[in-house]
């Protein structure tokens, strides 16, 4: 039995390949062995159980924001405000955590990721409302107000508004009962050392949940095949009757609210809240996984593992090498640019193809 990868998935390969082997010349110029790089970066995040599971904290919120981007892009929205619902989710829990010390955890923690959810859904409505309604550019509103929801959680908490009363740029400690518990902590609890320093907890599985249900939700649903009907043909779903313009706001909204819990892990468990900058990105990055992963549900958990591992052996490679740290984000650039240009030599390729198997049957004739 023949196994088919998918050209996409090939073409993916290729792209990290191609981006790796441009890293490698850049190492040599930097007077270091890229074996001994690429070792640090790869092959030590996954050296041991308690590395691998780390990765997976690492990973949680790029396959959040990955699994966020793909679902606005298949009703052709541009959801490039991941950042600002992210963020605006993550105050929106740190506060709501704070509220109420008498509720159970297993209904305060979902309590709060739906208002989270709420909160990143209504930031992520709003493009979608200036798009439809005034013709805005979604590409710029969502670019936009990610400034606008940093300087705003900037301004709450510099402001005092909602402020550590002793520790400067964050908020409030969250209240106990709503804390996400690690596995090194649950493990000290129980008296284990085994998961000592993993910082994993259970947002790891609602991120896995996730995705399965984004790709039951866009594969196996009529809501599914109108999203995709709509980012496929915006034209011809519209004369089939198709309200296109709901469809393109629930997507939307359905964005922003899973970026609205993409940092829950964070917030909820290894902060005890937000503190101004304690997202390197993910927002951005989870672009980046997502056109790595070729805007697939499943294709975003290979896409976060791999981004998961190469920011994890960003730490090796400072530790163990003269290569600065940086040099991992500059790979990572290579890999979307190389992926984003892959439809030309998709194409490039067909015609080749199709060259040759007209050559053949003109020397069979």
């Amino acid at each position: 039995m023949k196994i088919r990868v998918p050209k996409s998935a090939v073409f993916s390969i290729l792209s990290v390949l191609a981006a790796l082997l441009i890293g490698a010349v850049i190492i040599l110029i930097n007077g270091e062995n890229p074996v001994t790089v690429y070792y640090c970066m790869i092959v030590q995040p996954l050296s041991s159980v308690n590395n691998l599971l780390n990765v997976f904290y690492v990973m949680t919120p790029l396959m959040m924001t990955g699994l966020a981007f793909i679902v606005a892009s298949k009703a052709s929205m541009i959801n490039l405000g991941l950042e600002g619902q992210l963020l605006l989710g993550a105050l929106a829990a740190a506060w709501v955590a704070t509220l109420f010390p008498a509720l159970p955890w297993y209904l305060y923690i979902p309590l709060i990721m739906i208002i989270a959810m709420v909160v990143g859904a209504l930031w992520g409505l709003l493009p979608g409302i200036l798009k439809l309604r005034f013709g805005a550019s979604e590409i710029v509103t969502t670019i936009m107000l990610n400034y606008v929801a940093q300087f705003f959680i900037n301004f709450i908490i510099s402001g005092g508004y909602f402020k550590h009363p002793d520790i400067e740029q964050r908020t409030p400690y969250i209240l106990e009962n709503a804390h996400m518990a690690s596995l090194s902590e649950m493990g000290t609890a129980m008296g284990i050392k085994t998961f000592r320093g993993v910082q994993l907890n259970a947002m790891f599985i609602v991120a896995i949940i996730c995705v399965f249900l984004v790709y039951i939700l866009l594969e196996k649903t009529k809501w599914g095949y109108k999203i995709n009907a709509v980012g496929l043909n915006l034209k011809a779903s519209t004369a089939n009757r198709m309200s296109a313009k709901k469809i393109m706001l629930c997507a939307m909204a359905l964005s922003g609210a899973i970026a609205g819990i993409a940092a829950m892990g964070e917030v909820l468990g290894t902060f005890n809240g937000v503190i101004e900058g304690f997202s390197p990105g993910y927002g951005f990055s989870g672009i980046s996984v997502a056109l790595l992963g070729r805007s697939h549900p499943i294709g975003i958990i290979l896409g976060g593992l791999f981004f998961g591992i190469m920011n994890q052996g960003m730490m090796y490679i400072n530790a163990n090498t003269s290569v600065p740290k940086d040099f991992v984000k500059v790979l990572q650039t290579l890999i979307i640019i190389f992926i984003v240009l892959s439809p030309y030599f998709e194409s490039k390729w067909e015609k080749f193809r199709e060259k040759s198997s007209h050559a053949k049957e003109a020397k069979a004739v």
